[in-house]
Order: structure tokens, then sequence, then C-alpha cells
């Protein structure tokens, strides 16, 4: 973990359940990055397979466990409340940091004005490491914060909001990620970020996302619903917005 006292201090967070096939390589890529982060956390959301085993391998690695599967966002707000490092990064149990992530994001954060969370884009992989075709999958925003589309030819190659670090202040007095939208709680946290000028973009690739039969975001029905859902919520700010703005 991180020794130097001058360096930002950022703590990795990690959402698991039933993941043991893939949380120890997120894991090593979150303690093998350079800079070293200041903490990882893993929130396990009550998995019934051997995830806990694999993430107790792990001293160096801060354990949190729900008696309750509660979802991936309040696994999420579990860690950013346990968290004390002064950023947080997210990074989901099936992907990888790829080297430079953290100096990347980091030094965009800090030399753009007013903001406070970066996101970027991602490289898809096989299960035996071979490249794998970018059809969109996720959440996928333009420069500006406009959507490019969702899991559409659109959307590829595109940044994506799991790749989010903000600053943890940033979020204080609220939960980051909305527990009543279940895929797309990222997507709602990097529009929430974007409204209020607070969100930048960058081109690079920051993670390794796994491809395989196990993503969330094949279940096409449900992030549509969820995609609709955060959407619905975003025009609901606007609006509300709007109405206080010409009520003044």
């Amino acid at each position: 973990m991180s020794a130097d006292s001058q360096a930002p201090t950022v703590s990795f967070f990690i959402p698991a359940h039933n993941g043991e096939g893939f949380i120890a390589a997120a894991i090593e890529s979150c303690l093998e990055h350079d800079p070293a982060p200041h903490e990882v956390i893993v929130v396990d959301d009550a998995s019934t397979d051997g995830t806990v085993a694999v993430v107790e391998g792990y001293p160096d690695v801060k354990l949190i466990r729900h008696e309750d599967n509660l979802r991936q966002a309040a696994a999420r707000n579990t860690a950013i409340a346990a968290a004390s490092g002064e950023f947080v990064a997210a990074l989901d149990q099936d992907d990888r940091n790829l080297p430079g992530r953290l100096r990347r994001q980091l030094e965009t954060l800090h030399s753009t004005p007013g903001c406070e969370a970066v996101i970027g884009t991602a490289r898809h992989v096989h299960l035996d490491g071979e490249l794998a075709p970018d059809h969109g999958s996720g959440w996928a925003l333009e420069e500006g914060g406009e959507l490019a589309g969702l899991a559409t030819e659109e959307a590829a190659g595109k940044p994506i909001t799991s790749t989010l670090l903000f600053r943890r202040s940033a979020v204080a007095g609220e939960d980051a990620y909305d527990t009543t939208i279940d895929f797309a709680d990222d997507l709602d946290l990097g529009l929430r970020f974007i409204e209020r000028g607070q969100l930048a973009i960058v081109s690079d690739e920051l993670i390794e996302r796994l491809i395989h039969s196990g993503n969330q975001s094949r279940d096409h029905a449900a992030v549509m619903r969820s995609y609709t859902l955060a959407m619905k919520r975003r025009i609901d700010r606007k609006r509300a917005a709007a109405a206080g703005r010409s009520g003044s």
C-alpha cells in the first residue's frame, strides 16, 4: 500500500457477489498498481460460492460482508462509507486495472478546474486473454456528457462510468450509488457529476473488462429497464432545476 504521505490517497473498492473465478485478478490489479493505492476494499454481497475464501487470502485487503444480498449499488455504498482515501476508484469484480490508470485519472482531475470525477474507456478481453470486440456493452458517454448509446455499436470505444474515480467528499452526506437503480447505478452517478459540471472524460483505456456469460450487461431487458429509470431521474432533476430557476 502507499507509503508516500504527500501523494493523493486512493481507495479502490470492489463489490463482489459469486465472483470466485474473477475476484483474485481484480484484487491483484489493485494491489500491484503503480502508484500504490491507500487501500483496497471488497464488499461481499452475500456470496454463496468461494468468493470470501479467495478474498481472505489477501491479508492487505479490507473485507466487509453483507449478510443479505443487497445488490451492487448497496455494496458500493458500503465500501465508500468504509473508505479513508481522499479519492475512491471503482472496479467491478470481473474487471482489472490497466497500468497507469490512477496516474492518468488523478492528473486529469487535478488539471481540470472544478473536476471531482474522471472516467475513461475499457479494453475488452475473453477468458483466454484474447481481445474481444467492443459491441458497446455498458454505458457510454460522449465528450460533454451526452449518451453515446447503451449496449450498441454507437457506444463502442466510448468512455464508461464503471471506470469512475472521484473525490470522496464530493458525495458526502448522500448515497453515491442509487440503490433503486439496479444495473445503471454507475451511469446515474456519472450523470449527476455531469450535471454539476464535475466530470472529466479521457479517451485512455483504464480497465480491462472480461467478457463472459455471467456479465450483468448480458441481461438486456434488465439493463434497458435500469437505463430508462436512470434517464427518467435525469429528466426529473432537470425539470426540478428549471422550476427552481423560474420560481426564484
